[in-house]
């Protein structure tokens, strides 16, 4: 069995003339309209990576890690984000 290594995070050699919708540093809205910037990319999702936590409740890696202007860090898919389309929100204090 022959084994290549996972490509570096937004190293999307070899994945054809397909442009990444969204890349480390982008605004995006995640869910109930927060928003924030992309600050990690874990990679495409791995078949098969799904852990059970017990009690009938299952987890699995997330490809982005985001920042979000209200303080909180929240992992998500593509399917979970949407470009930000306003400025960047301000933090409250």
């Amino acid at each position: 069995m022959t084994s290549k290594p996972n490509p570096a995070p937004n190293d999307h050699s070899g994945v054809g003339d397909h442009e990444p919708a969204f890349a480390v540093g982008s605004r995006v809205v995640v869910e109930q309209d927060r928003s924030g910037k992309i600050v990690d990319d874990f990679g495409p999702p791995v078949e098969g990576s799904t852990v059970d936590l017990g009690e009938g409740r299952e987890t699995r890696p997330r490809r982005w890690a985001v920042a979000l202007d209200d303080g909180d860090l929240v992992f998500v898919d593509d399917d979970g984000l949407e470009p930000e389309e306003r400025g960047p929100a301000t933090l409250r204090e």
